[in-house]
């Protein structure tokens, strides 16, 4: 890559080195820490809701995501089905067979 670059005719060198400068900044602390302690924040949910409820929560979800992917399995199983129709008839009469 440096030996095209070089190689190039409308390549001129820099009059003088580029001068980078960057500013330091002194870190920023929150003002608010409660939820930045786990402790805290067991605590915090643990007064709005108890652990038999929320247990209790949990196990109703469970029951219904469990019931819900077992009616998707249904579904997509019974749309991937065949059904053939059996017709017997004439121009007049016909029976149709599932």
């Amino acid at each position: 890559m440096m030996i095209l670059l070089a190689a190039s005719s409308r390549v001129q060198a820099l009059p003088t080195l580029p001068h980078f400068s960057y500013v330091v900044t002194s870190p920023v602390t929150p003002n608010n820490t409660y939820f930045y302690n786990p402790m805290a924040f067991h605590q915090f949910v643990e007064e709005i809701l108890p652990v038999d409820l929320t247990l209790l929560f949990a196990l109703v979800f469970f029951i219904i995501a469990f019931f819900g992917y077992l009616f998707y399995r249904y579904k997509r199983a019974r749309r991937a089905r065949t059904t053939l129709i059996l017709e017997i008839g004439n121009d007049e009469n016909s029976l149709q067979f599932f």
